[in-house]
């Protein structure tokens, strides 16, 4: 919690509204317990594991570990422990650890948001049996179901309407009594109003409800059970004369759909995170799968400039060997056949139109199978070797999906582009029966199904990010391509908010729990392929300089580059080898 000291005139504000009556009745009893779940004590650790000496408050938001508090709760923290209510006459245990996905880049919010990506919780030392340390392990993807509170940004707050507030008092560290959820309760005794651009929002609603250092970045609610705001400092009237303070402190709420609203137009500072487990934390008692292999097929370009300077080559994992396949024309955006024998891949090499080629995995045999008047793109083939999805560029730019058989016979087309026309990054389900794409829809971008078959429309469940104006003609392909998992029900893609944050995430084909495997670290990851057994992520990367494929754990951890280069690595394409 903060404070802060005002001169007198400010209270004139407060003062005024101390007697209003509350409109409405208190929230129910099973209105509170439910709050009360979704309330978390936030404890900051350095890089090295070390307690940083406070804590505060945060709030669950989603089932997936996303968690609202405030800027100065988190900002001296690597990583947070995030301890959860199972009994509210009890204190809260250690469940998870959580990360930083950034803070609001306006000054005037203090507003933070973490996510959780490990489980952790407290064991004893094996080398010191006096003492606890935390044992933490990657949460699989698709599993979290947490106890959750939603934002209330069209909530109508009054002064003397009734408010709840929940949070943590502070507490300094291990071996220190944690502290209970502690219940607070008043009036909205104010309301301060700015104009941020050309909107007049609520900056602050001023409270008698207590606020105690540690409550920073908790819940309040309002007597219809709505979350409004998150609780944030207290203030004390100072006389000019005298120095001396005058009446009762104030708390200090931040309005939550204000918050919002301006993270929406200024948008996050990112802040990376650091490894989350710190280096004292001991290897978990089971072993880890070892990372997987993978034969990468990939366009590398040795001078970075795409347009003039693009071959495709092959790199084992295994050795680290990279072979050059393709000399003749410009070739790239390759893709493995089923059994890992042939390559498929567009090649200008007879004529300026990029045409669709297929060649031995050695390659050997590279022979033309389209001759048409477009320009093919990323074909892929489907799980059975028969067929290959492509995108086709027509005269306007526009492009579409298309399907022949294997030997270039039968083309059909599968989909028509939206009035945007963008589709790309064609993706045949494991299991053959759904093909994934990304497309460009009104102001942004959609990871979208359709059948393999042809039959029924399209759907696109799956937010990529929005738009970036200043960057919009590369957008598409700064996300990449994206992978399935291999019972098909999952996909593994890549998220841009401009300004915001951009990650890997996973999420079901219907579109719902979207999860967050690993928030960007310096530089990017694209292209991310997820191995059978979920232990192993295949990436391109450009955190150093140069576009490289990575191998790292789906939570960012243990990352490894797996190519000295030369030139920059684009488009891989991953066949899993052991």
């Amino acid at each position: 919690m903060k404070r802060i000291a005002v001169y007198i005139l400010f209270l004139v504000v407060l003062v005024q509204a101390r007697g209003v009556t509350a409109q409405s009745d208190s929230p129910s009893a099973d209105c509170e317990e439910r709050v009360k779940q979704s309330v978390v004590l936030i404890v900051p650790i350095s890089a090295d594991g070390s307690f940083l000496g406070s804590s505060g408050t945060g709030v669950i938001v989603d089932q997936n570990g996303t968690i609202y508090t405030n800027r100065h709760v988190v900002a001296e923290g690597s990583t947070f422990l995030i301890y959860l209510i199972e009994n509210p006459n009890r204190p809260p245990i250690l469940r998870y650890m959580a990360v930083s996905l950034g803070y609001s880049s306006i000054s005037y919010a203090d507003f933070a948001i973490l996510q959780i990506t490990q489980t952790a919780e407290w064991v004893p030392d094996p080398n010191d049996s006096s003492r606890t340390i935390v044992m933490n392990n990657a949460i699989l993807p698709g599993t979290l179901s947490l106890p959750f509170v939603s934002p209330s940004s069209s909530a109508q707050v009054r002064q003397g309407d009734g408010v709840r507030v929940f949070g943590f008092p502070g507490w300094s560290g291990q071996g220190v009594s944690l502290p209970t959820l502690v219940r607070t309760q008043g009036q909205i005794i104010g309301i301060r109003e700015y104009d941020f651009g050309d909107q007049a929002l609520p900056a602050f609603y001023f409270t008698d409800a207590g606020i105690s250092p540690g409550n920073s970045g908790g819940l309040a609610i309002n007597d219809n059970c709505e979350y409004i705001g998150i609780p944030t400092a207290t203030i004390t009237a100072i006389d000019p004369e005298t120095g001396n303070p005058v009446g009762s402190d104030a708390g200090i709420i931040y309005p939550i759909g204000t918050l919002l609203t301006l993270v929406t137009q200024g948008g996050l500072v990112s802040q990376p995170p650091l490894p989350v487990a710190p280096p004292s934390t001991p290897t978990p008692a089971a072993p880890a799968t070892p990372l997987a292999h993978a034969k990468v097929v990939m366009t590398v370009s040795m001078t970075g400039d795409w347009n003039t300077d693009r071959q495709v080559y092959v790199l084992d994992t295994r050795n680290g060997q990279r072979t050059q396949l393709t000399t003749c024309g410009l070739n790239s955006n390759a893709s493995w056949s089923p059994d890992g024998t042939k390559i498929v891949y567009v090649s200008t090499c007879e004529n300026d139109d990029q045409e669709i080629w297929i060649m031995n995995a050695d390659g050997s045999n590279q022979t033309q199978i389209t001759r048409t008047t477009g320009w093919e793109d990323i074909p892929q083939w489907s799980p059975d070797g028969s067929k290959v999805v492509y995108v086709v560029w027509d005269q306007d730019n526009a492009q579409d999906l298309w399907i022949m058989n294997a030997d270039g016979s039968e083309q059909q087309k599968l989909t028509v582009a939206n009035t945007t026309g963008i589709e790309a990054f064609p993706a045949w389900s494991p299991n053959g029966q759904w093909i994934a794409f990304t497309a460009k829809i009104d102001n942004g971008y959609k990871l979208c199904f359709v059948a393999s078959n042809g039959t029924g429309a399209r759907n696109c469940p799956i937010d990529q990010g929005t738009v970036d104006p200043n960057n919009a003609e590369e957008q598409i392909w700064w996300r990449g391509a994206f992978s399935w998992t291999a019972d098909s029900q999952f996909v593994v893609y890549k998220v841009i908010q401009p300004g915001v944050m951009a990650g890997i995430f996973i999420a079901p084909i219907d579109g719902t729990n979207p999860q967050m495997l690993n928030s960007e670290p310096p530089g990017w990851n694209s292209y991310p392929f997820l191995s059978a057994d979920g232990g192993t992520l295949f990436v391109t990367s450009g955190r150093n300089g140069e576009g490289r494929i990575h191998r790292m754990r789906p939570d960012g951890s243990a990352a490894e580059v797996l190519s000295a280069g030369p030139g920059n690595e684009w488009n891989p394409y991953f066949y899993e080898v052991r």
